[in-house]
């Protein structure tokens, strides 16, 4: 458990687990730094990928990356941030609000299977994204981590991917050709439709 001031950098092929005394539930992805001051819910992500797990009813946490700030309550969302490159956030489940330069005014507010993808410096939040909920859960290293209990909140996310897969089956969403490769790079890939899920593209990398 975490008490004191830190700052946290995790190696190249390693992976971190971070719980707070009020069980905010932190996961670090390889090669990311980390930080927070005592005594809040005020995070920064200086570089790399990050999951983050706000229990229900225990108010905001902020993350900071970049020129983006990320309010959260009550959410399981994952953050990937490469300086000079690229900002992606992600909703799981509950839902966050995205701002540039804590801005109000320019801001936008995410849900499950939604996805913000900008660059550090851009000068407008662009519009979110939908994303394949279901396959990013199964294959993210961040959901599944290795050696550690599943996420206090994979009831909600669960519930979050049959909302999703609802919404899907009555053609309400629509699909996207977006990927995600390696953590570095944004793709376009061609969408092959699919009885099953005509949310065809993936999210790999990092996240």
């Amino acid at each position: 458990q975490i008490k004191d001031d830190l700052g946290l950098e995790t190696g190249k092929k390693s992976r971190s687990e971070l719980l707070f005394q009020d069980n905010t539930l932190t996961r670090l992805g390889a090669e990311t730094f980390f930080s927070f001051k005592t005594g809040t819910r005020d995070l920064t992500l200086e570089k790399g990928s990050m999951l983050l797990q706000v229990p229900k009813g225990l108010g905001g946490a902020r993350i900071h990356t970049g020129a983006v700030t990320a309010a959260i309550t009550g959410t399981t969302i994952m953050m990937e941030y490469v300086p000079k490159e690229y900002i992606k956030v992600l909703v799981l489940e509950g839902s966050l609000r995205v701002s540039r330069n804590g801005l109000f005014g320019d801001s936008v507010v995410l849900h499950p299977g939604r996805m913000l993808i900008m660059k550090p410096d851009a000068k407008k939040i662009p519009e979110p994204v939908d994303v394949d909920l279901a396959h990013i859960v199964k294959s993210s290293t961040l959901v599944n981590f290795p050696d550690a209990a599943p996420l206090p909140s994979t009831g909600l996310i669960n519930d979050a991917i049959a909302n999703q897969q609802t919404q899907i089956a009555t053609n309400n969403l629509a699909p996207t050709n977006l990927s995600l490769g390696h953590g570095t790079k944004v793709l376009v890939t061609p969408i092959v439709p699919t009885a099953v899920s005509p949310l065809a593209p993936s999210i790999a990398g990092t996240l």
